[in-house]
């Protein structure tokens, strides 16, 4: 991922026999990658867009944005989930409706700060939480749980499994 980006940048040339793919980098991260390197991305805002817009669409009016660290993929992310959510309330006409809360927690790891902002959220009102940095998913469940009604939106891969409270993932099939 991301956070790879430096040592990706020497590695490869070290081992020139060794065929290295790294996730989550582009161009921007690795400028001038090594014959024995592939990079992928992915197109995160798109899976987003369709979170957010699923989201709407369902019924869901207060939403919320988690992130992780403020990192390229994450970032992507969170910019298709809010187009998604205004594409929808658009065509669905509620765009008074719609609140929309959003905020990155500088972790990929569950803490209190964390489950203590999004305890907050719910508290005020959000149904749904776009929970998008790894394990940041478990502060937004535990916090989930401890409301009526308190719904997650999982990322990168299908999550329902974890918690009945997850009501999609914003897939990108890694």
């Amino acid at each position: 991922g991301f956070l790879f980006a430096e040592t990706f940048k020497q590695v490869p040339s070290q081992y020139p026999d060794v065929a290295f793919i790294g996730i989550d980098l582009g161009f921007g991260d690795v400028p001038e990658p090594t014959a024995n390197t592939a990079l992928i991305t992915y197109q995160e805002e798109q899976s987003g867009f369709f979170a957010g817009y699923a989201a709407v669409q369902a019924g869901f009016r207060k939403l919320a944005f988690l992130g992780g660290m403020a990192v390229p993929a994450v970032i992507r992310y969170g910019e298709g989930f809010v187009q998604g959510v205004d594409y929808a309330a658009n065509e669905l006409g509620v765009t008074a409706d719609i609140e929309l809360k959003y905020w990155y927690s500088g972790s990929f790891a569950p803490t209190d700060d964390i489950k203590t902002k999004t305890s907050g959220w719910y508290t005020e009102g959000t149904e749904v939480i776009f929970a998008c940095g790894g394990g940041i998913l478990y502060s937004a469940i535990a916090s989930a749980e401890e409301t009526v009604e308190g719904k997650i939106i999982g990322v990168d891969v299908d999550q329902g499994f974890i918690n009945e409270r997850i009501v999609t993932s914003a897939m990108k099939d890694l």
